[in-house]
């Protein structure tokens, strides 16, 4: 069963980037392979233009349109549309993802090679361009940590934490969480783990 964005937000929050209105301007642009048939926003809209009126250039404010309804094929996975086309007079329709759609025509340096991903993941229906990345964005938190690794942390904390920016630092040299670092700090987590005292060479 599929379900609609509207819907989806309904079911879930609605985060708020959806319920206030954009401190950018919406800007629209032809999708591409289908010129002068559907234009597609920096916001993730789409809209379909009514062929018996041809835009004189690029001047589509007087050209009648309607918004193009996108459909969740499965929950949690980025929403599609329906576009169509003639071909030798038929009519063909094609099933394309919103958020691969958006990134083609909006994304700088974009490479179809590269994976579309969301920057957060837990909203879905937001296909703008403020929410889609090329590839995988880098998280925090990836490093397994080990009694050594923990060991050198607590030794830099101690020379150099009282330094402005040196844990944002560590949490980029680490590649952790700034909670893990803070916990580490605290002794709150990795109690057993000390650091070794400086032996006085005679």
């Amino acid at each position: 069963m599929s379900l609609s964005v509207s819907q989806m937000t309904k079911k879930f929050k609605t985060p708020l980037l959806l319920r206030r209105k954009f401190h950018w301007r919406e800007k629209w642009k032809d999708v591409k392979g289908y010129e002068g048939r559907y234009l597609v926003s920096n916001r993730g809209r789409v809209k379909k233009l009514d062929d018996s009126h041809k835009p004189t250039g690029s001047d589509y404010r007087r050209v009648p349109w309607k918004m193009v309804r996108a459909y969740f094929i499965t929950e949690h996975v980025s929403p599609y549309i329906k576009l169509s086309h003639k071909e030798n007079g038929k009519l063909v329709q094609k099933l394309v993802n919103l958020k691969k759609l958006v990134a083609e025509n909006w994304l700088r340096n974009y490479d179809p090679n590269k994976p579309v991903d969301f920057r957060n993941p837990k909203h879905p229906w937001d296909c703008s361009i403020m929410n889609i990345v090329q590839g995988k964005p880098r998280s925090r938190g990836t490093t397994l940590l080990t009694d050594e690794i923990v060991r050198e942390i607590k030794k830099e904390l101690a020379e150099h934490g009282h330094k402005r920016g040196y844990k944002a630092y560590l949490t980029r040299k680490y590649d952790i969480h700034r909670a893990t670092l803070w916990k580490i700090n605290k002794e709150i987590n990795w109690k057993h783990v000390q650091i070794e005292p400086e032996k006085d060479i005679l």
